[in-house]
This record gives structure tokens, C-alpha cells and sequence, in this order.
């Protein structure tokens, strides 16, 4: 089954905020409604230091208990707290606005995962572990330690949907975009504020089922021109910044 229009068009968290399947953040682990989709905003609220790290050890404490399906964090993520989303037994979608984690590890986990968003968190330095998740579909990466090596992407043959971006101002090296090239199920890709050092977007040739780009390169470049020519599936192509 083909991604949705809306998927295609503004990629897979987007369109669920558009469709409304996001509700609004609660700070309290005592506000969850019970529904299958959580978004927190538990760090950055202005508390005392004492109370600030007391809620966010009730989160850690509360998050592996709960039904929740989607989970949405809407301020800064800290390490054990994204360990602790990672542990929810039936989550499968999980979206990191930004954070201070440093390891990647605790993902072996979250066996049930088919989406990611790995908002900025420069303290990453591995994203290998999520080569644990063969299961994903939807996966985006922002602002993580450089050079990007994207071999992991070998072992997550159903991906549907990538991205990869640089923080805001600023270019993140990428070793090679190789490995993109092997993911065949793959229809809607972001590369945004890349630089890459081995390459260029020949790799991407090979995605025959590539239906829609966006990206911060030029329309009128040479090698992206190339790239509709190999790729006569790609629709949608859509420039950022």
C-alpha cells in the first residue's frame, strides 16, 4: 500500500498534526486521558530544580504502564526519560521535538516502533542502533553529531519515508548517501542543509519508487535535474528554506 497524499505531500508527522491526531501536551502524568496518543511537555516549565526532576521521575516511572501507541514529546527530552518512552511495550510511534540524549541504545527495545522523529540532539554521536528496528517506516533525523553515517538505513528495509536536516543555520556533513540507495520501499525523502562528501545524490538513482522529495537543494542544480530523469516516479519535489 502506497503512503497517503497527505503523507507524500508534508511527510508523516505533519500530516497527523494536520489531521488532528495530536492533542495538545499535558505536564502531569495525572492529566493523561487514556487515550493511545500521549504528547508530554513534563522539562522547561519553570519549577524548582527539586520538583522539576521530581516529574520527570514520575514520567519515567508512569510512561512503561501506559496503553499508549503514539507518544509526543513537546520540550526537551532528557536521557532517562527517553529511555523510559523507549521501554513503552506497545508504542509505535515516537517523536522527540529535541534532546539532550547521548546514546541511542535504549531503541533495542522499542520493538514495536514503524515511526521516528529524532528532533535535534547534537549529543548523538551513533544513530547504529536504529539498525534494531527493521520495523520501521518513517524515520527523521535532525542535527546530530557530523559526519552522518548512514550505513545503519542497510538494515531498515521498510522504510518509506526518511529525513535527514540540519539544525537551522548551519550545514551537516554526510559521509555518502550510498546507502539510501539500497531502501527500495522508500517514497518520500528529506535532505535538508546537507552537505555530503562522497557522491552527491547519484546514489538516489536507484529509488524507483521515490515519489516525493524535499530538499535545500537548488531545483536548477545539475545533479538534481539528473535525479527526476533517473527517477521518473518523483512527483513531488518541494524546496526547503
Amino acid at each position: 500500500m502506497k503512503l497517503p497524499h497527505d503523507e507524500l505531500v508534508f511527510g508523516y508527522w505533519p500530516a497527523r498534526q494536520l489531521r488532528g491526531d495530536i492533542p495538545p501536551p499535558v505536564r502531569e502524568p495525572g492529566q493523561y486521558p487514556g487515550s493511545s496518543v500521549l504528547n508530554v511537555a513534563c522539562t522547561q516549565t519553570g519549577l524548582p530544580k527539586s520538583r522539576q526532576e521530581k516529574l520527570v521521575d514520575e514520567w519515567c516511572s508512569q510512561l512503561p504502564k501506559l496503553p499508549i501507541r503514539t507518544l509526543v514529546f513537546s520540550s526537551k527530552v532528557p536521557q532517562r526519560l527517553f529511555d523510559a518512552a523507549c521501554s513503552v511495550p506497545q508504542l509505535e510511534a515516537l517523536s522527540v521535538k529535541w534532546s539532550a540524549i547521548t546514546s541511542l541504545d535504549a531503541l533495542s527495545q522499542a520493538t514495536s516502533l514503524r515511526a521516528l522523529f529524532l528532533g535535534s540532539s547534537p549529543g548523538v554521536t551513533s544513530l547504529d542502533p536504529l539498525s534494531s528496528l527493521p520495523g520501521l517506516e518513517h524515520l527523521f533525523i535532525e542535527n546530530v553529531q557530523d559526519p552522518v553515517d548512514l550505513s545503519f538505513v542497510k538494515r531498515l528495509a521498510n522504510l518509506r519515508e526518511f529525513g535527514l536536516s540540519a539544525s537551522r543555520g548551519r550545514k551537516m556533513q554526510v559521509r555518502t548517501l550510498e546507502p539510501l540507495g539500497s531502501l527500495t520501499q522508500l517514497e518520500m525523502l528529506w535532505l535538508v542543509s546537507l552537505q555530503v562528501q562522497q557522491g552527491g545524490l547519484n546514489p538516489l538513482h536507484s529509488l524507483q519508487n521515490l515519489a516525493s522529495l524535499r530538499t535545500t537543494t537548488r531545483a536548477s542544480s545539475t545533479e538534481l535535474r539528473e535525479l527526476c530523469a533517473a527517477v521518473p516516479t518523483l512527483k513531488h519535489f518541494q524546496p526547503v528554506g
